[in-house]
């Protein structure tokens, strides 16, 4: 939403880092772990022609929690919205396929922009506990509150049944 897409501006006006926010603005829309955006190769995404509206992205996860844990690699096809300025200047014309999208495959490297990701959202929602993995629960969340059909959220998430998937986004929990 517009809101969202506010907030992660200015999240990334305050770090002043736009890997940063692209990082965050497509874990957001495919209920990505950061983690995982961070291991996609250009070879994985497709990006709808210029003017085509609405603008879509579609990205191939083949790397990741998921896929280590014997889950295949899967697609998703979905809207940038509002978060199209910040997913768009990852992907110039002139990419070699073989390349990580934001290139930090190294583990220390990527621990490193995760710790950056946890202290913006820290710092923009003033929330200590806010987590990288806060991004893929909110945005599954905001999805099913939204009322969209369980075969999607479990497309998106790539959790095996509704029963974990509820687990996951805290819904149904006996208090």
């Amino acid at each position: 939403t517009a809101e969202q897409a506010l907030e992660l501006r200015k999240a990334a006006q305050k770090i002043g880092d736009h890997k940063t926010a692209g990082i965050t603005a497509l874990a957001w829309i495919s209920t990505a772990l950061t983690s995982t955006v961070m291991m996609v190769k250009h070879q994985d995404v497709v990006i709808s022609p210029p003017g085509m509206s609405p603008a879509t992205i579609q990205v191939t996860y083949r790397r990741g929690k998921g896929v280590r844990c014997g889950q295949p690699p899967h697609t998703l096809t979905t809207r940038m919205g509002a978060f199209e300025p910040y997913i768009l200047p990852s992907f110039p014309a002139n990419r070699k396929p073989e390349d990580f999208v934001w290139p930090a495959p190294k583990r220390q490297g990527r621990k490193n922009l995760m710790e950056t990701i946890k202290t913006m959202l820290r710092d923009v929602t003033g929330q200590p506990a806010m987590e990288n993995r806060s991004i893929r629960r909110g945005a599954l969340q905001c999805l099913a509150t939204a009322g969209t059909p369980i075969s999607v959220l479990l497309a998106f998430s790539g959790h095996s049944s509704v029963a974990m998937l509820r687990r996951y986004l805290n819904f149904g929990r006996i208090t």
